[in-house]
């Protein structure tokens, strides 16, 4: 009978020490506003942002002339979206209720300062602002995350691929972007094609310029290659400058492309040598050359074209005019 009252004296110590465990952790839980910010530094005026993966692999992005840059890659210009939406996300974002104070947790979640899926550090004028570590994640689009110098770890809805680590993830890659109606004149395989300047938002036809016999201009065509070049967008910084200096030698498209306010710009794209190789692009006004998707490179081809772009003539081709007999002046 007394080795039982031992016994059950020493299982009710051990469920008074678990509660009062329990009580001291639910009370420091309990001092946290749920709505609380996350950090309590303003984030106004950020000009760097360093990202780190704990394997080697990090980014830097500097704020510069209303700029996100890439001091990598000589200051080409980052994604201002991208940036400015990490930034936003993060300045809005409250603590909630810990899921963890504990220093063990931190490994457990990987929120440890030496263990960690992203480690994000937020610069003004040369000085740290706020550091913070990204952790696993408990859900789509959710991140645990640990303010350094805290101890609570705190579920954020953000994810790690929100806060990349390759100069490719950040790229601007709507650079080459312009309005369709700011184009007034594509010269390819021959043809010279014009957009009169309608003064309007919105594109006018297209016009050609000499044609062969029997042919006439598919205006409908004609749009569509002005449509992909006005939206072209860039997939990555070329890696192989030699590679792509040697296709681009002998490119399967080149083109000028006239803006509304006097720039030429000749668009250059090539495929490598290879049966994987990247399709290749440069610009006239760009130091970099860029990588563009396959897709994208084998449809600019195909729709500048002059099997795309020239259709039989026939009697009521009366619509486009060839410029200067009896079509509107070409802007």
């Amino acid at each position: 009978m007394a080795k039982r009252v031992r016994i059950l004296s020493v299982l009710l110590g051990v469920q008074l020490l678990l509660a009062l465990a329990l009580n001291l952790t639910d009370s420091d839980i309990g001092e946290v506003a749920p709505e609380s910010p996350l950090l309590s530094q303003s984030l106004d005026h950020l000009d760097e942002i360093r990202i780190n993966d704990g394997n080697d692999h990090s980014v830097t992005l500097k704020h510069q002339d209303d700029q996100w840059q890439l001091p990598a890659l000589d200051g080409f210009p980052a994604s201002n979206e991208q940036a400015n939406q990490l930034v936003s996300t993060l300045a809005s974002a409250s603590q909630g209720m810990p899921v963890a104070t504990t220093e063990g947790a931190r490994a457990r979640f990987k929120v440890a300062q030496d263990d960690f899926e992203r480690r994000l550090v937020l610069r003004r004028k040369g000085t740290d602002v706020a550091t913070l570590y990204l952790g696993t994640s408990p859900g789509t689009d959710q991140s645990y995350v640990r303010v350094d110098g805290e101890s609570p770890i705190y579920r954020i809805k953000l994810g790690t691929y929100q806060a990349p680590v390759t100069t490719d993830d950040w790229l601007d890659r709507d650079l080459l972007t312009l309005p369709l109606n700011r184009v007034s004149a594509i010269e390819v395989n021959g043809l010279k094609l014009t957009q009169a300047d309608s003064g309007k938002d919105d594109a006018s036809p297209w016009q050609v310029g000499t044609l062969p016999d029997g042919k006439s201009l598919d205006a409908k065509a004609a749009a569509t290659l002005a449509g992909q070049l006005s939206a072209l967008r860039i997939h990555a910084i070329a890696a192989d400058a030699t590679e792509a200096r040697t296709a681009l030698a002998q490119p399967e498209l080149s083109l000028i492309l006239d803006t509304r306010d006097h720039q030429a710009m000749t668009y250059k794209l090539a495929k490598g040598s290879d049966k994987d190789a990247p399709w290749y692009l440069s610009v006239s006004n760009r130091d970099r050359t860029f990588r563009i998707t396959s897709s994208v490179g084998e449809t600019l081809v195909h729709d500048a074209a002059p099997t795309t772009l020239l259709k039989e003539a026939t009697s009521t081709d009366t619509a486009v005019k060839p410029v200067g007999e009896g079509g509107g002046k070409a802007g």
